[in-house]
């Protein structure tokens, strides 16, 4: 029988998806991150009316559906602890990465050349420069590591966050630190190619257990990975289980640093913490694995 995946957030697509669904067909929800919770943690919802909504909206799509989908261990502990009916639907669907996408042998673009990077080592963090990002936490550690002169901190991306971060970097007189637009999808790993470690930041006011996708791109470029993440963050274990870099709390600026120092300190291992990564991703994160899982949960709800 037909069956339909639906990604939330937006819950609002799961609602459209339940009001026009044909019956006969499988309803999957993917929950890629917990709505409304980690807009209350992040204080991005406080309406007390407005959370209620949510609330049920939630509620609802998950009673709607056949099966839920959560992309991590922390992610599914947390929702049965809300939602603890739901047992016997809830699975784990790690997110995907197309590791292929990372392994192309043609280089596009030349962007040490292009941006003229004269450091040795390059730390990287590229996507959306917003307050869940919390990146004036690498800022803190650029600061404190601006004694290490072959190293640059190296931030791609757009946001609301970014021209404030731009002048704060300014006003600290940190060389070590360069801003950069967004690069497209295509040559997202020619960028990944000229750097040397994967940062991954997010602020200690989120609560969910969330893996950030990020984490999983630069594990398929084989970058080793510098994560400074909240306590509750799921990416914690996958940092430590593939052995692929360092990971502290990112309310412990301090921990964030001596991470950061001490992933520079093995410098010699970054080809083999990246290639750690690189394995684990394409046993577990995989486009062929998680979509094989996905097919047989389909097979199983038919």
């Amino acid at each position: 029988s037909d069956a339909l995946v639906v990604y939330s957030p937006p819950l609002s697509l799961a609602l459209v998806c339940i009001l026009f669904w044909d019956k006969s067909a499988r309803f999957i929800l993917n929950v890629q991150d917990l709505f409304p919770q980690n807009a209350i943690d992040l204080k991005i919802l406080n309406n007390s009316w407005h959370i209620r909504f949510f609330r049920a909206l939630e509620a609802f799509a998950y009673r709607s559906a056949d099966v839920v989908t959560v992309h991590s261990d922390g992610n599914q502990q947390t929702v049965l602890r809300q939602y603890p009916n739901l047992v016997d639907k809830l699975r784990i669907l790690h997110n995907w990465v197309d590791v292929g996408h990372h392994e192309a042998n043609d280089i596009r673009v030349d962007f040490r050349k292009k941006w003229n990077i004269q450091q040795k080592y390059v730390a990287v963090f590229a996507g959306v420069i917003g307050p869940s990002q919390y990146l004036e936490l690498v800022l803190y550690v650029a600061e404190q590591m601006s004694d290490q002169s072959e190293l640059l901190f190296l931030l791609v991306g757009n946001g609301k966050e970014k021209e404030k971060l731009q002048k704060l970097a300014q006003e600290k007189s940190l060389n070590n630190v360069c801003f950069k637009g967004f690069v497209s999808r295509e040559v997202y790993p020619d960028l990944l190619r000229i750097c040397s470690i994967g940062l991954i930041c997010l602020s200690p006011q989120n609560q969910t257990p969330v893996v950030p996708g990020k984490i999983l791109g630069y594990m398929a470029a084989g970058l080793p990975v510098a994560a400074f993440l909240q306590s509750s963050s799921d990416g914690h274990g996958v940092v430590k289980s593939a052995q692929c870099g360092f990971s502290a709390d990112s309310a412990d600026k301090d921990a964030c640093v001596q991470a950061m120092r001490g992933l520079m300190l093995l410098s010699d291992s970054f080809a083999k913490m990246g290639q750690n990564g690189k394995i684990y991703a394409t046993e577990n994160f995989s486009k062929e694995v998680c979509v094989s899982k996905l097919e047989s949960m389909l097979i199983e709800v038919a």
